[in-house]
């Protein structure tokens, strides 16, 4: 049991699950085809623990002093369980690619596997770049949904709000992450100055999901949004609590699949 916990740590169970609902969700509301809404999310599935395992084993050494309480070292998992683990997933998400996606779309399956792949180059050649990077990649799930559906012009301002959602959070978690990480140019711009542009490109982002709202539902969730985002700004900005915000933008980041229904 405690292996298995620290697996599905090692996976980030709860942000591989919103990549999956990212497609899922979307194409079953479109469809009301469940085998065919499984079958478009169940790669990226696997995409998505496969780039969390590549980032943990990538990132051992800094996590031993960001994040030591993770699984690899902490030494709940050893590197090469870890390791296996990942050619299993990377396998089963190549797999399920090739047989389950139209070829159409299958190079964004690719694509994100290629930039996971490439993430540990990112950090240690260009560390200045490791936000965009990883907000690109997370945005590509629904860069999907909007290429599959290219009438709907509204589910590209939706993957714009989740590639400035992405950026302001991997922005706000570099700081607190600033101890082990390899500098950057960002590493002598305070850290009060760097906070703020994180929480500026989370309202950016904010602004593309609510500014055109369709029905009152839509602005019922707008509003809980804001009152979220402003929340977390506050706590951020004046209790220096941190780590909370952060666990409070990961929620806004899933309330707003909603847009992509």
């Amino acid at each position: 049991m405690r292996n298995a916990r620290a697996a599905l740590t090692l996976v980030r169970i709860d942000a591989s699950i919103v990549i999956f609902l990212s497609i899922f969700v979307p194409t079953l509301t479109r469809t009301n085809n469940l085998q065919l809404s499984l079958g478009k999310a169940a790669p990226m599935l696997f995409v998505g623990f496969c780039t969390w395992i590549a980032n943990d084993i990538d990132d051992l050494e800094r996590d031993r002093i960001n994040h030591p309480d993770r699984p690899l070292p902490s030494g709940r998992i050893s590197l090469e369980t870890a390791s296996a683990l990942f050619f299993l997933c990377l396998v089963l998400a190549l797999a399920m690619t090739y047989y389950l996606i139209d070829s159409a779309i299958a190079f964004w399956y690719y694509l994100v596997l290629i930039l996971s792949l490439s993430y540990g180059y990112i950090v240690e050649l260009a560390p200045a770049w490791k936000a965009p990077y990883v907000a690109a990649a997370m945005a590509i799930p629904t860069i999907i949904v909007a290429n599959s559906y290219p009438n709907e012009l509204h589910l590209w301002r939706v993957a714009v709000a989740v590639f400035c959602f992405a950026l302001g959070k991997e922005l706000y978690m570099d700081l607190l992450d600033r101890p082990g990480d390899t500098p950057s140019f960002l590493h002598v711009v305070r850290f009060e100055v760097v906070a703020r542009m994180a929480f500026g490109v989370l309202w950016i982002g904010l602004t593309f999901l609510v500014t055109y709202p369709r029905s009152a539902r839509d602005v019922m969730y707008a509003t809980v949004m804001v009152g979220l985002l402003l929340f977390a700004t506050v706590i951020g900005e004046r209790s220096k609590r941190h780590r909370l915000a952060v666990q409070i933008v990961r929620i806004e980041m899933l309330l707003g699949i909603y847009y992509l229904v």
